[in-house]
C-alpha cells in the first residue's frame, strides 16, 4: 500500500511513464508480490536540469519514504543513533536483540538511489530489517550524492568510514552490504580499501548491484518494460551521466564489473530478481569474481523486482532474502 501511494505521488509530480510490456505476474510468487507486480511501473527521473530541480526531486524522494520507513521501524524494534564517522554523517541501527555470537561485529550499509537519491535516514527500510534478522548493528552511511558531488566523492566518504571502523573492529568482525548503486559502491569501497593497503572485511552482500552504469548486458534490453521499477532511458541514464561526470563510465570504480578482483576480495553474496534489468549486472559481476577465485554466490529470486527487499508491503520473499543475508554474514564474520 505505502509503495503504491509513493509511486502514484511521484508519477503525478513528474508526469509520464516508461512504455510497458503487458506480461502478467508469475503464479510462482507470493500473493503480495503478485499484487505489487500488477500495479508498479517505472518512475521517470524528470530530467532535472539544474541544482534546484535536482534538490526538489531529492527532497521529494526522501520525504516520500518517511511513512514506510516508520512502518518498518515499528515492525522491527531498534535503537537509532545519529553519528558522524570520519567526517561523514551516519546512522547506527542497533536491533533490540543483538546476536550473542556477534556482540563485537558491525555491518556497514551503503544505500541505493542511482548515486543521486536517498540518504541514510530515508533508506532505513533496508538497514533496519538487516539489523533485525542478522542480530548485528548496522551503520548506514550518508555519503555525498551527484550531481553536486560526482564520482569519487561518495566513494571517498565510504572508504573513509570503513578505514575509521577498522580502528574499532577487527576486519573479521566487519561486513559490508548495499543495494543498487549502493551495491556497486560496496564493491568499489572494498576495492578502494584493498588498493590503499587496508585489510579486507569478512564478507560482502550485494542486493541488485548496479555493477555497470552503461547500458551493457542482455537484461538491459530483454527486461526493459518488464522491470516494474527501473528503465535505463527513463530513470537511470541521467543519473549515470552526472555521477560519472568527466570520467569514463567503465572506470572500474564506477562500474566495478570491469574491475580486477585479484588479488584479494572477500566472500560475496549477490541477490537479484528475475524481473529486473540488473539481472545481467549480477550475472556478469559474479563471473568476474569467480574468475578471480573469489567465493561469489548468486541468489536468483523468481519474479522479483529491483531491491524487492526494500519497502512495505514486505513479501515473504523479502523476509527470506534477509534471512539469507543474515546466514551469509553469520557464516563469515568472527571466524578464527
Amino acid at each position: 500500500m505505502y509503495y503504491h501511494i509513493l509511486l502514484a505521488t511521484i508519477i503525478l509530480f513528474l508526469g509520464g511513464c516508461a512504455s510497458w510490456r503487458d506480461i502478467p505476474p508469475p503464479s510462482t510468487v507470493s500473493l503480495k508480490a503478485r499484487a505489487f507486480l500488477e500495479v508498479a511501473r517505472p518512475v521517470p527521473d524528470g530530467n532535472p536540469s539544474n541544482t534546484l530541480e535536482w534538490k526538489m526531486r531529492q527532497d521529494l524522494y526522501n520525504v516520500s519514504l518517511e511513512v514506510p520507513g516508520k512502518a518498518v521501524r515499528l515492525r522491527y524494534p531498534n535503537t537509532l543513533v545519529y553519528t558522524n564517522i570520519a567526517g561523514v554523517n551516519a546512522i547506527l541501527v542497533t536491533p533490540r536483540s543483538v546476536s550473542a555470537v556477534h556482540t563485537n561485529a558491525i555491518l556497514i550499509y551503503i544505500h541505493g538511489g542511482a548515486y543521486t537519491y536517498g540518504s541514510a535516514k530515508s533508506t532505513l527500510s533496508c538497514a533496519i530489517p538487516a539489523a533485525h534478522y542478522s542480530g548485528i548493528p548496522v551503520l548506514s552511511v550518508d555519503y555525498r550524492l551527484a550531481p553536486e558531488y560526482p564520482f569519487p566523492a561518495g566513494l571517498n566518504d565510504c572508504t573513509a568510514v570503513y578505514q575509521e571502523i577498522l580502528k574499532h573492529y577487527p576486519p573479521r568482525s566487519i561486513g559490508i552490504f548495499g543495494d543498487s548503486a549502493g551495491g556497486a559502491l560496496t564493491v568499489s569501497t572494498i576495492l578502494s580499501a584493498r588498493d590503499a593497503g587496508l585489510p579486507m572485511p569478512a564478507a560482502a552482500v550485494l542486493l541488485s548491484p548496479w555493477a555497470d552504469i552503461t547500458r551493457t548486458g542482455d537484461s538491459y534490453v530483454t527486461l526493459e518494460g518488464v522491470d516494474p521499477i527501473l528503465s535505463y532511458p527513463k530513470n537511470l541514464k541521467l543519473s549515470a551521466e552526472v555521477y560519472a561526470g568527466e570520467n569514463n563510465m567503465k572506470h572500474p570504480l564506477i562500474s566495478p564489473v570491469y574491475a580486477d578482483f585479484s588479488p584479494g576480495f572477500p566472500p560475496t553474496l549477490i541477490q537479484v530478481g528475475t524481473r529486473e534489468i540488473f539481472l545481467s549486472n549480477a550475472a556478469r559481476l559474479q563471473r568476474a569474481l569467480l574468475d578471480a577465485g573469489v567465493d561469489a554466490r548468486l541468489r536468483l529470486w523468481e519474479g522479483m523486482w529491483h531491491v524487492f527487499q526494500y519497502l512495505p508491503p514486505v513479501p515473504p520473499e523479502a523476509e527470506a532474502a534477509y534471512k539469507d543475508l543474515s546466514s551469509f554474514f553469520s557464516n563469515h564474520l568472527n571466524l578464527d
